[in-house]
């Protein structure tokens, strides 16, 4: 088991996809330095989920050295 807890996180992503969760994952780069990505897979799910046409993401601006 992975000392720093991935394997629990892998097993609570599986239990919340088989109880019918869809699970958006995000990391912390994404959330603080692509919010705009971030904002697009959100909207773009709902859209999904009420049948729209998904647009294309956007373009990654910023990128981690």
């Amino acid at each position: 088991m992975a000392a720093d807890g991935r394997a629990e996180d892998v097993r609570r992503y599986t239990e919340m996809v088989v109880f019918g969760w869809t699970v958006l994952r995000f990391t912390w780069e994404d959330v603080m330095l692509q919010p705009d990505f971030v904002r697009w897979a959100l909207r773009s799910w709902v859209r999904a989920q009420d049948g729209e046409r998904v647009p294309a993401p956007p373009p990654v601006l910023a990128r981690l050295r």
